[in-house]
């Protein structure tokens, strides 16, 4: 390297053939391509630079860029009977839905607050129930969170106010 500017063109690309772009160098050396969004999976990145009348030319290192193919979750929160006093059994359900219509895997949290209250598997469609006696007497803020799995992002439901009686 001579250690002067650099002039030229960098061609972004996915693989080997797939051209994300082409930048010129700035006065600093670099060439930013700020369009580029990644559909779901493995990705191969490279730069490629051109070379100038002074300058040969260079492929960067694989950069390898993995994009999960995620779903966004809304969860939602019931209980019954509300209100209810200190020694009843309350029976908690939470429903899970995803943007892509698909059934739901993975566990949600019941919480009072920051305590948790259970932990529950969904196995049967987009709910699951969880019942709790012990709810102390008061205004209770219960919220139910679904913690997300490799596919599905995971989401928290609107706190559910649930009124506990002595």
């Amino acid at each position: 390297m001579h250690g002067g500017s650099v002039s030229g063109t960098v061609a972004f690309r996915d693989g080997a053939s797939v051209l994300l772009g082409e930048a010129d160098l700035d006065a600093a050396g670099k060439a930013p391509l700020a369009t580029y969004k990644p559909g779901p999976g493995s990705h191969f990145l490279t730069a490629v630079y051109a070379g100038s009348a002074s300058v040969a030319g260079s492929d960067s290192d694989v950069l390898t860029q993995t994009v999960r193919d995620t779903s966004a979750s809304a969860s939602a929160l019931g209980s019954s009977p509300n209100p209810s006093t200190s020694d009843e059994t309350v029976t908690l359900r939470a429903t899970v839905t995803l943007t892509h219509g698909g059934p739901v895997t993975g566990t949600v949290n019941f919480m009072d607050g920051t305590n948790t209250l259970g932990t529950m598997l969904i196995v049967d469609a987009n709910e699951v129930t969880f019942s709790t006696s012990t709810l102390a007497a008061g205004r209770r803020s219960l919220t139910a969170v679904f913690a997300g799995n490799a596919s599905d992002d995971g989401s928290t439901s609107a706190t559910l106010t649930q009124i506990v009686n002595k």
